[in-house]
């Protein structure tokens, strides 16, 4: 792969995400507002929390947060027998910089 491909490639992922981003921003705000609702329903809220909307997200920014709060450049490496929350902190931080 030529520099130029890579260039290319990382441009369209950046698009990609920033679409993505756009999206959660857009969730964000209308689950926002539905739970402002005095009259919001209950089958759609409970559809969200039992398909776990967001988690993963969730996990990101608690997972950078920590390692901003901490200081920590990373928790461990890709060796096996790490946990499972050691190695979603390890995917979501690697190569983040705060």
């Amino acid at each position: 792969m030529t520099p130029g491909e890579v260039d290319k490639g990382l441009d369209k992922i950046k698009a990609d995400l920033r679409v993505r981003a756009a999206k959660l921003a857009e969730a964000s705000a209308l689950i926002e507002e539905q739970l402002e609702r005095d009259d919001v329903s209950p089958i759609w809220l409970r559809s969200l929390h039992s398909r776990d909307i967001g988690r993963d997200v969730a996990h990101l920014v608690e997972d950078i947060r920590r390692m901003e709060k901490t200081g920590r450049k990373k928790d461990t490496t890709w060796a096996e027998g790490k946990d499972k929350v050691a190695k979603r902190r390890v995917a979501n931080t690697m190569g983040y910089k705060s």
